[in-house]
């Protein structure tokens, strides 16, 4: 009994951190797919690995759980 109301509060805590930062990554995936849209375009040059990287970390990492870009 103990164990499921545990398991129960578990899912609840994660289902209300997606809840909550769902606009945060919104917004994060929204300039990382601006910033690929001008490079397609032609309007900035193509990212080198660096730049990959730290756009993979904005899109993957919430702000609150990782570190700030």
């Amino acid at each position: 009994m103990i164990e499921r109301l545990r398991w129960f509060l578990i899912r609840q805590r994660y289902r209300w951190q997606i809840v909550r930062h769902s606009g945060a990554e919104l917004n994060r995936r929204v300039t990382v797919e601006a910033y690929l849209l001008d490079c397609a375009a032609g309007k900035r040059p193509l990212p080198d690995a660096s730049k990959c990287r730290e756009l993979a970390l904005n899109l993957g990492v919430p702000s609150d759980f990782g570190r700030k870009l």
